[in-house]
């Protein structure tokens, strides 16, 4: 009988796990213990692990469209994946629709949309990475805090197209930040932080 009575607390255990659902790992769980070089995991492995991720992440937006993490952890793997324009549009959605828990989260949340706009290397997600930023100075006014993302924006741009008008936008941007001498020195190399330009 006692044996019986255990037997049905397992059922319906199990049955309120299958109905209530079991949280697991978060997305972001799945997605380091895939990235951990010491996980042993085959290149197979991992992508169908970080799939998984991607797809714990989209389950956690739709039920918690409020938390950041979910979002930020999204955003990650598409990059890994080449997805910059699907990974700035997340981070936009967290943006937009996320309750960052502190002012430094919402920051930090910026800093990965201005990064990941740099980091697609195109022409086109720099020039939307710029207009961005443009809409964020429009917006919040602190121009200052901008402006060596802006620099760093118009010099690939020169580096890519080689347009002289990137290289005095950047020079300019440049110009109105206060950067390490050591970051001037290099910038110089390459014929920025030069007041004759302006």
């Amino acid at each position: 009988m006692h044996a019986k009575g255990l037997a049905l607390t397992a059922t319906v255990a199990v049955l309120a796990a299958l109905l209530i659902g079991c949280p697991g790992p978060s997305s972001t769980e799945i997605a380091e213990k895939a990235l951990d070089p010491g996980s042993g995991l085959e290149k197979a492995e991992v992508h169908r692990e970080l799939q998984k991720a991607l797809e714990k992440a989209d389950e956690e937006i739709g039920s918690d469209p409020e938390a950041v993490e979910p979002y930020v952890t999204k955003a990650s793997l598409l990059r890994i994946n080449g997805d910059y324009v699907k990974a700035v549009e997340t981070l936009q959605n967290a943006l937009d629709r996320a309750k960052p828990a502190s002012d430094a989260e919402k920051e930090a949340l910026k800093m990965h949309m201005l990064a990941f706009y740099y980091r697609a290397g195109t022409s086109d997600m720099l020039v939307k990475g710029v207009r961005w930023v443009e809409d964020q100075i429009k917006t919040e006014g602190r121009k200052n805090e901008y402006c060596y993302a802006m620099g760093m924006f118009h010099r690939k741009l020169y580096q890519l197209q080689g347009d002289g008008v990137f290289k005095t936008e950047a020079n300019r941007w440049f110009l109105e930040c206060r950067l390490d001498e050591e970051v001037i020195s290099e910038l110089q190399k390459e014929g920025l932080c030069d007041t004759l330009l302006e």
